[in-house]
């Protein structure tokens, strides 16, 4: 009979071959994805996600999102989705600026309270930062960084890489050729 260091021992050495196996295979390769159903006169694309920790003003991710209408000829709406996670009081976007200083228009999409303890609540907001076609198409090689501020001063920077803009594009011009 084995004893428990030993039965500890063997298990651990029976596990490891999967995790080194796990560690193996490649993370998932970004891509977008496409939503839609026959109600929707829209078909949504979703570009994948970034996110980022920041001390002071907690969990933020992003990305890029398009709408194309259904019905030709095709109109395709693009925006810069951010969603942010904090503690504290309610602080909504109201401006939006990328790397070139230039005023960006943002909207609030949606906003949520969650539980509050000692004064202090948790807070889900989400804003879209709209951009023009000819925006990402000039900004293809090169991406571009966007500075989303808060009513309060809190800002957020936003990272769009060429990657994340290429596979955007691509996909909107399957819907929309």
């Amino acid at each position: 009979m084995l004893a428990d260091d030993e039965r500890s021992f063997m298990k651990y050495f029976a596990v490891l071959p999967l995790l080194l196996l796990a560690a193996c295979v490649p993370p998932p390769s970004p891509h977008v994805t496409a939503e839609t159903d026959e109600f929707s006169p829209y078909i949504t694309l979703n570009g994948p996600f970034s996110s980022d920790t920041e001390w002071s003003a907690g969990f933020y991710k992003w990305q890029l999102k398009s709408l194309i209408t259904r019905a030709t000829p095709h109109q395709v709406t693009h925006s810069l989705l951010l969603g942010v996670q904090y503690t504290g009081h309610l602080d909504p976007f109201t401006q939006a600026f990328d790397d070139h200083a230039m005023e960006l228009p943002i909207v609030m999409l949606h906003k949520e309270k969650g539980t509050c303890h000692w004064r202090e609540c948790g807070i889900g907001e989400e804003a879209g930062v709209i951009l023009q076609e000819s925006y990402l198409r000039q900004h293809v090689a090169s991406g571009f960084r966007v500075k989303a501020i808060t009513r309060d001063g809190n800002w957020y920077i936003l990272s769009v890489t060429p990657e994340m803009i290429h596979l955007q594009l691509d996909a909107t011009d399957k819907y929309t050729h």
